[in-house]
């Protein structure tokens, strides 16, 4: 068995995580953006190692012990374990991000967005800060840390959703490209290098987060936009609210002293 608070898992989790962070940055870049570097042969293989990595995580998670929340207990029987695991919603984010369902189906754009469960994955963060041997000090200030990495990575998905929508029709304009409308180059956002338009989408995804004016053109933009600005509220909301209480707690800790 592997001791759920062991320095074995503590290692795999740092590199599952790594890994996710990696997916929750190539993911969305693979499907909206869809540089060709992604379809090189390196850049395959690399991806099916992480596959392949995942897989042993679904595997090792059926021998990993786990702590009874109510008896404070570490639970050792394989049985209790199995069950546990097959009984929460993370087996079957587990299973539908990482079994390749797109090579057994003939891929669809239905199949690559269930990799965007991967993402989940980088929540794991969380539990390996809680089961850090350190002050509660620097666990807050590291939970600090994950909040905005966590803004970072929802801005970089709805950059990407963003960029995804606008380019099937190619009428939006970037907010900043308004000066140039009438001119050719009010649509190099789409002509241009690849590069800049993601930047360009980066930064429309701040506004998107912020709960700012995008100025949606088609209706396929406003349908999408209105859902995107209220889970940016909500989202927003979260994540500064967090954001303050463990900032709280530092300065809570810092005022002892």
């Amino acid at each position: 068995m592997i001791k759920a608070q062991g320095k074995m898992r503590l290692s795999w989790d740092l590199l599952i995580i790594a890994l996710s962070i990696y997916q929750a940055i190539s993911i969305p870049l693979s499907i909206s953006f869809a540089p060709d570097v992604f379809n090189s042969p390196s850049v395959k293989t690399w991806d099916s190692l992480v596959n392949l990595v995942f897989m042993i995580d679904i595997i090792l998670r059926f021998r990993t012990t786990y702590i009874d929340p109510i008896s404070g207990e570490e639970v050792m029987d394989s049985f209790m374990i199995a069950n546990k695991y097959l009984t929460s919603p993370s087996f079957l984010v587990d299973v539908l991000s990482t079994v390749p369902l797109d090579d057994f189906f003939g891929g669809g754009i239905f199949f690559e967005l269930l990799g965007i469960l991967k993402l989940i994955r980088v929540a794991r963060i969380s539990s390996v800060i809680l089961n850090l041997n350190v002050s509660q000090e620097i666990k807050a200030g590291l939970k600090v840390v994950f909040l905005i990495f966590l803004m970072l990575v929802y801005i970089h998905v709805m950059a990407c959703i963003w960029y995804f929508v606008v380019e099937i029709q190619e009428k939006w304009i970037p907010n900043m490209d308004f000066i140039w409308f009438g001119n050719p180059q009010v649509f190099d956002f789409y002509s241009g290098d690849l590069t800049k338009s993601f930047w360009t989408s980066f930064y429309i995804g701040f506004y998107l987060f912020g709960v700012g004016e995008v100025c949606p053109r088609t209706q396929a933009e406003i349908l999408v936009a209105i859902p995107i600005l209220i889970l940016s509220s909500i989202v927003n909301g979260l994540i500064i609210g967090n954001m303050a209480l463990y900032i709280s707690e530092l300065n809570k800790k810092n005022a002892e002293f």
